[in-house]
């Protein structure tokens, strides 16, 4: 059986004909429903059972590679791109751990957060958390704080000097421990404030 295959490459045009002589090896594999993958032994790629190269190697190099020819050593044509699934599923599964893991480190972050925000609230604040972060905005300042650091680091702004943010001491264990300190802070504040109008 003859196969004309044409090329151009750089303007050049080029025809190969390639003749098989016995080709009933190849036309079995390729008929055959059980048969996935058929390689080249030379070469070690395997192809899809329509790949054209197939028609260019040698019968005595045709040989079918099974489900996952990667486990046997082959490699996939580059020009067919068969897909085994055996290093895809590697990788999937490989994709899935890390994503879960990523999922859960972020909906730890984000359970944090969002309990955070709700303890703002509960103390008049509002509280904003993002990103390991949580802004905590009050009627007498801002502040925020990191809360997976150890210890906790809290900033402060105080609208009232109109001064950038400083770092507040003492540091903190815990978020919680943090918006107690910045709840006990404003309160102490307030009634300073309270205190001084009624003195004036």
């Amino acid at each position: 059986m003859k196969k004309s295959y044409s090329f151009d490459i750089f303007n050049k045009f080029f025809e190969i004909t390639v003749t098989n002589k016995d080709d009933s090896k190849l036309l079995k594999l390729r008929s055959d429903k059980s048969v996935y993958f058929i390689a080249d032994l030379e070469s070690k790629l395997y192809h899809e059972k329509n790949c054209c190269w197939l028609d260019m190697i040698p019968e005595e190099s045709i040989q079918e590679c099974g489900r996952y020819p990667e486990k046997k050593g082959f490699i996939s044509c580059q020009d067919c791109k068969p897909f085994s699934g055996y290093y895809r599923i590697l990788e999937l599964d490989k994709q899935a751990k890390e994503y879960y893991l990523m999922k859960k480190q972020d909906s730890k972050a984000e359970i944090i957060g969002k309990a955070l925000e709700k303890i703002c609230q509960g103390f008049g604040f509002h509280g904003k958390a993002y990103g390991g972060v949580i802004d905590v905005t009050t009627a007498l300042g801002e502040w925020y704080f990191m809360y997976n650091d150890k210890p906790i680091k809290l900033r402060h702004k105080n609208n009232r000097r109109g001064l950038g943010y400083h770092i507040q001491h003492p540091s903190f264990e815990s978020p919680v421990d943090a918006l107690i300190y910045i709840r006990n802070h404003e309160y102490d504040n307030i009634e300073r404030a309270i205190k001084r109008i009624g003195t004036e």
